[in-house]
């Protein structure tokens, strides 16, 4: 499980929530207000605490309005109280998708990376892994340079005890279109083929 920005992004703009405590009633200290104008003016969908924590809870707030959420370290304890409303739709802050920051002050860097069209990402039970690479109207070029920065990290990620074949079947669909097999040599960075198209592939088989 992970986190990364492909070179062209996803194609898609993310909504964010912020859970940070310069949100928190009482906090009226001109570095608190400054950090919440700043994160809603970068784009944060919501920017809240307590108050925020208690709308999604009683439903005043619908989880259609986000897709991604964020919270500095100490409002982490808190959110235990929505743990089991996010929870299901992947939405908890993880430290893993770098949606956990260790302080209020690290929090515009990680809205802005979020915003930017992040990639999250992770092995299901049966060992596939689904990612939106783009969208057509990219063009060939992108799509392809997307492709291959994933599977970079998809190969840089391989777990160290994992000694045999990683990476078995790669398929390529567009959104409720028939799955495409993709010869794995052409999509595997350890291959001598990787990104390398069929007419050039003979040449180096020569």
């Amino acid at each position: 499980r992970g986190s990364t920005v492909l070179p062209h992004g996803t194609g898609k703009l993310n909504k964010v929530c912020v859970f940070t405590s310069a949100a928190s009633p009482g906090k009226n200290d001109d570095d608190s207000t400054a950090m919440v104008e700043q994160l809603t003016q970068m784009g944060a969908s919501f920017v809240g605490a307590e108050p925020l924590i208690d709308d999604i809870k009683n439903g005043n707030v619908s989880l259609s309005e986000f897709d991604r959420t964020i919270a500095s370290q100490d409002m982490v304890p808190k959110l235990g109280q929505i743990a089991r409303i996010l929870g299901p739709r992947g939405l908890m802050p993880n430290v893993k998708l770098g949606t956990v920051v260790p302080d209020t002050s690290n929090l515009p860097a990680a809205v802005k990376r979020q915003l930017s069209g992040v990639l999250n990402y992770r092995v299901d039970k049966t060992g596939n892994v689904h990612v939106v690479v783009g969208k057509w109207s990219f063009g060939s070029e992108k799509l392809l340079e997307n492709i291959a920065a994933f599977m970079n990290v998809m190969q840089d990620n391989k777990p160290e005890g994992n000694k045999g074949k990683y990476m078995k079947q790669v398929y390529i669909t567009a959104l409720q279109g028939k799955g495409i097999k993709i010869d794995l040599k052409t999509v595997d960075p350890g291959s001598a083929f990787f990104m390398v198209d069929g007419d050039n592939e003979d040449k180096l088989s020569a």
